[in-house]
């Protein structure tokens, strides 16, 4: 896990491993109680798709765990 304060003093954090990256794709799988329109359906898969790129991009750079 990366972390950083932001230009608010908050601290936040980003997965930056593939393991880590797949399991917040599980998380927000897990979490899903559905969507009421069709745009959001379409955005939650674009955040999920989005993600995945991250995951891969790991994995190609041989952050797996």
């Amino acid at each position: 896990m990366r972390y950083w304060i932001n230009e608010d003093g908050i601290c936040m954090c980003e997965p930056n491993t593939a393991d880590e990256w797949l399991k917040f794709i599980w998380e927000i799988a897990f979490d899903y109680d559905g969507e009421t329109t069709a745009e959001g359906l379409k955005e939650l898969i674009d955040e999920i798709i989005e993600i995945s790129f991250k995951a891969r991009k790991c994995i190609e750079e041989g952050r797996i765990k």
